[in-house]
């Protein structure tokens, strides 16, 4: 997915880091300086949602395994 941040260059490079705690991102940008304010910044993020932790699947997943573990 594409991501554009708008903010204070502190703030970019903060939230940058916090999403990278949920999202893999593959690419940030160099800042671009917004035309209409002197000190906001913009930011282009390529990320991706991870990858499932195997194991964590849904109420879903565990449904189909009770109900195989039950045809046996």
């Amino acid at each position: 997915m594409k991501v554009r941040l708008t903010g204070l260059q502190d703030e970019l490079d903060a939230a940058v880091t916090v999403l990278g705690t949920v999202l893999q991102v593959d690419e940030v940008s160099r800042p671009y300086p917004r035309r209409n304010s002197s000190r906001l910044v913009s930011l282009y993020l390529e990320a991706r949602l991870p990858e499932p932790v195997r194991g964590s699947g849904t109420d879903d997943d565990k449904n189909a395994r009770d109900a195989d573990a039950g045809k046996q």
